[in-house]
Formats: C-alpha cells, sequence, structure tokens
C-alpha cells in the first residue's frame, strides 16, 4: 500500500456470464483508502491523562511522530496536536471568558470598598448597576474571587418586635395585562421582622412614595402592629426615618408580638 494520502482505485472487472453483459460490460470500482498505522484509531479511544503524558514523554525522547502514533495506536494528527500545543491535557482547567461589561469594572477599586465594609449591593448600584443586573455581577464577583466568599457572618439577637427591616428586591417580575396583552414590571417590596424572621412581600408597578408608603402599611396590617424600629435599605428618591412608625401609630397600629 503507498504512503500517501491519496486514495487508491482499483478497478475490477466482472465476469461475464450472460450475453447482456457481453453487449454492455462495465466494471465495477472499488476505493480503498489507506489506513495510516491507527489513523482511524483515535475516533475510537478517547483522550486519557496517561495517554496525553506518554505522548509528551516520548516526543521529549526525541520519537519521530510516525513511531509515536503507531505505537500508542492513535493518529499521527494527535500526536502533532499534542507537540504544537493544540491539544491540552484532560485534566487541565477550562478557560472560561469573561462577559464584555467584566471589562469595564475596576475591580481592584470593588475589593478595595468591600474592604472597608460597603455592602456588595451597595458597590453594584455605585459601579455597576448601568452595565448588569445585581444577580450576574455578585455570581461573576464571587467566581473572580472565591476567596470573599467565606465572608464571616455576625450573628445578631433581637427581641420581639424590636425591629422589621425593608427593602425591594433586586429582580423585577413581569406579569401580562389580561385586557391588553402587554407585559408590564412589578417591583416587590419584602420585609421580615427581626426575631421571628416572618416574611411579607408586596408586588406594585412602581416605587414611588405612594407605592412604598402603601406597602408599610399593607406590611403593618399582616404583621399586627408596628415594631419599636424599621430598618429601610436605600431607595432611590425616597428619604425614610422615623416617620414610619409615625405613620403607622397614627393610622392605630400598634407593636407587633413577633412571635
Amino acid at each position: 500500500m503507498p504512503d500517501s494520502d491519496e486514495k487508491v482505485v482499483v478497478y475490477r472487472r466482472r465476469n461475464r456470464s450472460s450475453t447482456a453483459d457481453l453487449a454492455a460490460p462495465h466494471e465495477e470500482a472499488l476505493i480503498v483508502a489507506p489506513n495510516h498505522e491507527g489513523e482511524d484509531g483515535m475516533g475510537a479511544r478517547s483522550m486519557t491523562v496517561g495517554r496525553y503524558e506518554e505522548i509528551r514523554r516520548r516526543l521529549a525522547e526525541g520519537r519521530r511522530v510516525r513511531e509515536i502514533a503507531r505505537a500508542l495506536k492513535c493518529s499521527r494528527d494527535t500526536v502533532r496536536e499534542v507537540r504544537d500545543g493544540i491539544r491540552q491535557s484532560p485534566d487541565a482547567p477550562k478557560s472560561t471568558t469573561d462577559p464584555l461589561w467584566m471589562l469595564q469594572l475596576d475591580w481592584p477599586a470593588i475589593v478595595h470598598d468591600l474592604g472597608l465594609g460597603h455592602p456588595l449591593k451597595f458597590i453594584w448600584e455605585e459601579k455597576a448597576q448601568h452595565l448588569t443586573t445585581y444577580s450576574n455581577f455578585w455570581k461573576q464577583f464571587y467566581r473572580k474571587f472565591p476567596q470573599y466568599r467565606q465572608a464571616s457572618v455576625t450573628a445578631r439577637e433581637f427581641s420581639p418586635g424590636e425591629r422589621a427591616e425593608v427593602d425591594y428586591a433586586g429582580e423585577t417580575l413581569e406579569w401580562i395585562e389580561p385586557k391588553t396583552g402587554e407585559i408590564r414590571k412589578a417591583y416587590v417590596f419584602v420585609s421580615g421582622l427581626g426575631f421571628s424572621q416572618l416574611l411579607f412581600a408586596w408586588a406594585a408597578e412602581d416605587m414611588k412614595s405612594r407605592n412604598w408608603l402603601g406597602s408599610h402599611r399593607r406590611m403593618f396590617s399582616f404583621y399586627g402592629g408596628v415594631p419599636h424600629v424599621t430598618v429601610p435599605d436605600f431607595v432611590a428618591g425616597n428619604k425614610i426615618g422615623l416617620v414610619l412608625n409615625r405613620f403607622a401609630v397614627a393610622a392605630g397600629l400598634t407593636p407587633p408580638s413577633d412571635r
């Protein structure tokens, strides 16, 4: 068999056993492709760490590509790919490409702000809110800096009826208007009591003061009273202090038992 990449065509004439064959003789072409010492064997044998290291070892010894392919029963292209660095070891970590928005952030400054005690969500609002969602931000942050995933946790203890924490959820919800079929967004107000961790949620069409105060009124009614302290997170466009509790007391609500 010639040692080349060209196909070899062999013609074989059929036996003429009838007058039809004599009238219209024809030939049957057999196409034979050369088999280069395991050239097709790699398709059925996967690359393992041991095979990869053995190829590298033999290449380091100065062995020829053909000799290595014949001995390990793999294709010469596979040996060349290992030699040229095109094929990596199966146990090599796969490289991941960062999203484009990550290239626009000053990550050392973000780590510095986090070290100063700034909440990660606050850093996102200042530096990355215009680029991506908060969920994408913290997922990529912890992938890039896994050492910050094991953050210290401070246990806090509260008395019944002492404290409620309120905020808007980071992600909006989409809902369909039944009459028009229009897709709209809903902003979810959430709260939790400090002692019992009893949760409350209410969705509204925006985060304006009307819905912000209305959500608090519904929250106080749901809890059946008013906590001594209501702690809101930062909400753009709303300046909130003790007026929330005064508003609730004026509505005739009393502190909850927070069971």
